[in-house]
């Protein structure tokens, strides 16, 4: 049983690691998002990529390590909590286990008030270009009769984008 906290251990060291630079990322972003900066957004979300995948096969390891840990327990469940497994493990082990717990916890809270910034960032920009693509192919209209009553020219209007497409 030990031991298999001891994996369990390290597995969470490397998760924190991971959320860790995900949250860097994040922060990255909301800069690049401030300044305008398209490229840099661009690598920054390949970046963040190649961390997620990381994320999400070291979290079937820890399902495996949780399930290991489940059957030789002999308890009951169908899941085990960080604080069930603590109390399977020796107090040394234990008191890791709740330090990266809380870790793990806030960079998460902190991860998703990061993203929740970025998403409210993105919103406004997307906002921002539609309310000038509006300005740049709004249509305009001239008079509709011209001097002396006859029918006034109709007025070509500026379109950004073309119609037929």
């Amino acid at each position: 049983m030990e031991e298999l906290c001891n994996k369990l251990t390290v597995l969470l060291t490397d998760m924190l690691q991971v959320y860790t630079n995900i949250l860097a990322l994040g922060r990255r972003k909301k800069d690049a998002l401030v300044a305008g900066k398209v490229n840099d957004l661009e690598v920054i979300t390949k970046e963040e990529e190649q961390l997620i995948l990381q994320a999400g096969k070291l979290e079937k390891a820890r399902e495996g390590i949780t399930q290991d840990i489940l059957a030789k327990s002999g308890l009951q469940t169908d899941k085990l909590t960080l604080t069930e497994i603590k109390e399977l493990a020796g107090s040394d082990i234990a008191e890791q286990l709740s330090h990266l717990g809380d870790e793990l916890r806030v960079t998460l809270q902190e991860i998703k008030a990061t993203n929740e910034l970025n998403t409210k960032l993105i919103q406004r920009a997307m906002a921002y270009v539609d309310y000038n693509i509006n300005i740049l192919t709004q249509h305009s209209t001239g008079p509709v009769y011209a001097a002396q009553g006859q029918a006034g020219k109709s007025v070509q209007s500026r379109m950004l984008v073309d119609q037929k497409a």
